[in-house]
């Protein structure tokens, strides 16, 4: 009976798991036609960009749904427990993915809603948010390398004590940490990149305002 419900299991998730290969397949050939279509645009690098994080969502669900495959199947308990924490770490980068999107989402809408409108003085308002939005993500990422630091240096002092299994299982809990902050840090950049693309039509809006009004 367990073993009928186990390989249950297991067809769902592979068909699931199809379904979700069929999807980002669909995506990326969305995302090749979005680049072919208009390069120069910056609503479409915008757009472009939210696909890839949408992409990047669809692998890491996949990811997920194959550790659960994997759990399942699995007896050791260390081995469970880690791929428990591996999944924890999935399940914050997505909804990090999902905050992302959220952000591209509303930055499109203060786009759409700056066409319309603007005050100069409101614009130079927005730009200054913009900075320091600017120098918090860069602080962030000063925080990020600080703390992979501290990570390195705990680990290389308490190794030298401890039995080889558990050992290992430090070795993947860092390798875990050092794969978070290297996915943090690169949001980190696209959501950098994203802030000076909107600074730099920000700027373009106030060029075109003046020679409006002057």
């Amino acid at each position: 009976m367990m073993m009928m419900m186990m390989m249950m299991m297991m067809m769902m998730m592979m068909s699931m798991l199809k379904m979700m290969m069929n999807r980002i397949m669909i995506m990326m050939i969305m995302l090749s036609f979005m680049i072919l279509k208009m390069r120069n645009n910056r609503m479409t690098i915008m757009m472009e960009t939210m696909m890839v994080i949408r992409i990047m969502m669809m692998i890491l669900m996949m990811m997920m749904m194959i550790m659960i495959m994997v759990m399942v199947t699995l007896k050791m308990m260390m081995l469970r427990i880690m791929i428990m924490m591996m999944m924890l770490t999935m399940m914050m980068l997505n909804m990090m993915f999902i905050r992302m999107m959220m952000m591209t989402r509303m930055m499109m809408m203060m786009m759409m809603m700056m066409m319309m409108m603007l005050s100069i003085r409101m614009l130079i308002q927005i730009m200054m948010t913009m900075r320091r939005l600017f120098l918090m993500m860069k602080m962030m990422m000063m925080i990020m390398m600080m703390i992979q630091i501290l990570i390195c240096t705990i680990r290389v002092r308490r190794i030298m004590m401890m039995t080889r299994m558990f050992r290992l299982v430090m070795l993947m809990i860092g390798m875990m940490t050092r794969m978070m902050m290297m996915m943090i840090r690169i949001m980190m950049m696209m959501l950098m990149k994203m802030v000076r693309m909107m600074m730099w039509m920000i700027r373009m809006m106030m060029v075109i305002l003046r020679t409006f009004r002057g």
